[in-house]
């Protein structure tokens, strides 16, 4: 390839490997340059280095901190010839490549896309938008993204329950109505609610409280909600979700118990409509019921948070089925 004798600077501006210019050794049988350029890129010669150093008393270590400069350099040159070429600016190309929040939503489609997770389905039958996860990783409440193909949401369960004179019952949605397009999306699940960053777990599940419940509960109700921070239970899960097919999610789960009064089947019946309003989120209509809730239902979600917490190996589980049998 072709030799280039590079500037050298040294820390402290102490003096220069080279006269100063650039320059292109005239032969290369003879020229001793530090750098070598050629289709893979800037090398360090370093026996040239070693005995330019005890000619001119510039360290190694100078020399080494020169060639990150130039590679640096030739990076940014790099960037702005695809930037040329493509029209496409370096901090989507950064994005595309290494993950962080996305500057645009064509910049998170290209990420999608780069990670061969097919978007077709996305935004048909209960799945989101491209956009619904664009909004998500702005607002905080997935966390930015990264080399990996994968979502990491953090996610806070509130439960929330009643006791009356034919037992104990536990508040599930049973569906969401998208206002914006009229699609329905079956939930038959707790209230949940996205955490944001430093969020602690209570002040997002009563944040869940407002804008899902918010439309079907008086200021007071809103006021006096109170979340049980002894009764607090955390674990991971990792599955691919519903909202977004093909892309893995990680979940950091909470559980969050909260009371809040005049919240029970004797005011509300046993279903009941509370409507999300846009300024708050997307806007949905959620339907809700009352289930019975008891000492199996506990034990149950305890099953689930310790199965998340403590899988068992594979090879354990087929031993304890064989000596089961």
């Amino acid at each position: 390839g072709e030799l280039v004798g590079v500037q050298k600077e040294v820390a402290e501006g102490l003096q220069y490997l080279h006269s100063h210019q650039n320059y292109v050794a005239p032969n290369a049988d003879t020229a001793s340059p530090l750098l070598v350029r050629d289709g893979a890129g800037v090398h360090l010669d370093l026996p040239q280095v070693e005995a330019a150093s005890r000619v001119s008393g510039v360290s190694v270590e100078a020399a080494f901190k020169a060639l990150a400069k130039e590679s640096e350099r030739q990076r940014e040159r790099n960037l702005a010839a695809l930037e040329s070429i493509s029209g496409v600016r370096s901090s989507v190309l950064d994005f595309i490549e290494k993950g962080g929040i996305p500057p645009s939503v064509e910049a998170l489609y290209a990420w999608l896309e780069y990670r061969g997770i097919d978007t077709g389905l996305w935004g048909k039958g209960q799945a989101k938008h491209v956009k619904d996860f664009f909004h998500e990783l702005w607002s905080g409440e997935s966390a930015p993204l990264t080399e990996e193909s994968q979502r990491v949401l953090s996610v806070v369960k509130v439960r929330i329950t009643c006791k009356d004179s034919e037992g104990e019952w536990a508040l599930y949605e049973t569906k969401q109505k998208f206002c914006r397009d009229g699609r329905v999306r079956e939930r038959n699940k707790p209230l949940a609610e996205k955490k944001r960053p430093d969020e602690e777990p209570a002040a997002a599940a009563l944040r869940g409280v407002v804008e899902e419940l918010g439309s079907a509960l008086t200021p007071e109700q809103l006021e006096g909600a109170v979340a049980k921070l002894d009764d607090i239970e955390q674990w991971d899960e990792t599955l691919y979700s519903s909202s977004f097919p093909g892309l893995l999610t990680r979940y950091r789960l909470w559980m969050v118990d909260v009371t809040i009064d005049k919240l029970d089947r004797l005011h509300t019946g046993d279903q009941f409509e509370s409507v999300e309003t846009p300024d708050l989120s997307t806007g949905k209509v959620h339907t809700w019921v009352w289930r019975p809730f008891g000492p199996l239902q506990r034990a149950q979600d305890l099953a689930t948070i310790l199965e998340a917490r403590y899988p068992k190996d594979e090879e354990e589980e087929k031993n304890l089925l064989s000596q089961g049998s």
